[in-house]
């Protein structure tokens, strides 16, 4: 059975990487020959995201500790004990709290995230699936695709919230030149959002960066699910004037899919699927939806 999981896992994810690579085709195949040309930005997720070792350093919160840690009692009389638990700052980011959690504020004092915790020291996502900012090369935005593997949860807020910032001009001084974005309103110019998920989201962390599932792990730091956080980090992006699209493949429940419907701009920006060629139409017709827009203008 465990064999069978993971061969479906790897089936789903290269479904799911032939879809990406189909929206890239489209929406970048004229950028040195048009006037209307697309940067794409990768932001890949799973219970955490990592960015780059420049990025993580600017929207890190400067005064978190390497580690921190935690003691924790059992038993009573003879039997009473009292363990020690050490967890580890990890390359990787748990949500920000504060006035600004769910905005496009540059980092900054009472405006940084909190690290990622855990007690290996370790990221949920791999060293090879840091965030691709912004670019115009289409190579590099396919080979970070070809490279992006499968496993851990779903912290879908957290993708969301990068995936905003990814467009946002306020954190320009925290991307290279060629990466930061064009201001909000800039003539023809299109700003989209495209989140896509196989999973619910369904974690979140706590005040001290700890997956609030972990049995040393606190309530959640905003009080809110993933989802939630997900759903009002959207609204922002649609408020800034962002297109958002999203796409559930295969998706585990209904509340995974209300979900998605929710962050979407309007109804018809949300699909959900249950095919790998389900999953490539929905991604062309983005690509083309899209592009049209651009063409338009």
């Amino acid at each position: 059975r465990h064999g069978d999981e993971a061969c479906r896992a790897c089936t789903k994810r290269d479904d799911m990487q032939a879809a990406a690579r189909d929206l890239v085709e489209i929406m970048m195949k004229n950028n040195e020959t048009s006037p209307y040309w697309s940067k794409i930005a990768v932001v890949p997720f799973s219970g955490d995201v990592r960015p780059p070792s420049s990025l993580f350093d600017a929207a890190a919160d400067p005064a978190a500790p390497a580690s921190r840690e935690f003691e924790v009692t059992t038993g009573s009389g003879r039997k009473r004990k009292t363990t020690t638990y050490t967890y580890s700052k990890t390359p990787c980011m748990a949500e920000r709290s504060g006035n600004d959690k769910y905005t496009d504020a540059a980092p900054g004092a009472s405006k940084y995230m909190m690290p990622v915790y855990t007690q290996n020291g370790a990221c949920t996502i791999s060293s090879t699936a840091t965030i691709l900012p912004l670019t115009i090369e289409k190579s590099t935005v396919l080979a970070k695709i070809n490279g992006l593997t499968t496993g851990g949860g779903t912290a879908g807020h957290l993708g969301t919230a990068w995936s905003y910032y990814m467009l946002s001009p306020e954190w320009s001084s925290s991307l290279p030149a060629s990466s930061q974005p064009s201001a909000y309103g800039t003539a023809k110019l299109k700003k989209t959002a495209i989140l896509m998920t196989d999973g619910e989201y369904n974690q979140e962390y706590d005040a001290n960066g700890i997956d609030t599932s972990d049995s040393n792990g606190g309530s959640s730091a905003n009080s809110a699910t993933s989802a939630q956080q997900a759903v009002k980090l959207c609204a922002d992006m649609k408020m800034r004037g962002i297109d958002v699209y999203t796409v559930g493949f295969d998706l585990p429940n209904t509340a995974a899919a209300n979900t998605l419907a929710s962050c979407a701009s309007n109804p018809s920006m949300s699909y959900t699927v249950a095919t790998g060629e389900q999953l490539r139409a929905a991604f062309r017709d983005i690509a083309i939806r899209t592009t049209e827009l651009h063409l338009a203008k």
